[in-house]
């Protein structure tokens, strides 16, 4: 089991390793700095990168909160094992529209700031860290669990006031019908 950051707010800063600049869009708030970290509790399976897991939290999570997925692979981060610095690992449960999400969700909570630093300085700059999610198979998934009558997702459609799913489904058919157009 890894422990996986899934959207973090500031991509590029994670990619250059920039600890004060994924401080500033993460963790600090009004002069404060939170000491939790929200992560995913998941497999990442390697003999079919990235995994089940890592495709299903990513979508769930992303499907509760944010607009349709881009054209494009996706960057989330394994933070397992990133530094010894102490934290205590609580099993919160997450706030995304589905159940399997929401257990896997876990918060790392640091001692302090300086621990926090430690920690990103080491989860930051490691390149192995990337879990990459082609948007394909972001896609698939969305639709596959529509199709196939899930009944989360059939509720979660069905109930949303903002109709983030309906969104999503709309343009996962759209990119899947432009994918197989380009195919024939």
């Amino acid at each position: 089991m890894r422990f996986l950051r899934v959207q973090p707010r500031s991509k590029l800063a994670w990619e250059t390793g920039d600890v004060e600049a994924i401080l500033d869009t993460e963790f600090r708030r009004q002069g404060a700095t939170e000491l939790g970290m929200s992560v995913y509790h998941v497999v990442v399976d390697q003999s079919s990168p990235p995994g089940v897991e890592v495709v299903q939290v990513h979508v769930e999570h992303s499907a509760s909160f944010f607009s349709p997925p881009r054209e494009e692979t996706t960057i989330d981060y394994d933070v397992s094992d990133a530094s010894p610095a102490p934290f205590a690992i609580d099993a919160t449960p997450g706030e995304t529209m589905f159940r399997f999400a929401n257990e896997r969700h876990r918060d790392f909570v640091f001692a302090s700031e300086v621990h926090l630093i430690k920690f990103l300085t080491s989860a930051a700059t490691a390149a192995e860290r990337r879990v990459e999610i082609p948007s394909d198979q972001l896609q698939d998934y969305i639709v596959a669990r529509v199709d196939g009558g899930d009944p989360e997702w059939a509720m979660n459609r069905r109930d949303d006031p903002e109709q983030r799913i309906k969104k999503w489904d709309k343009k996962c058919r759209a990119s899947i019908n432009a994918r197989v157009k380009a195919i024939n």
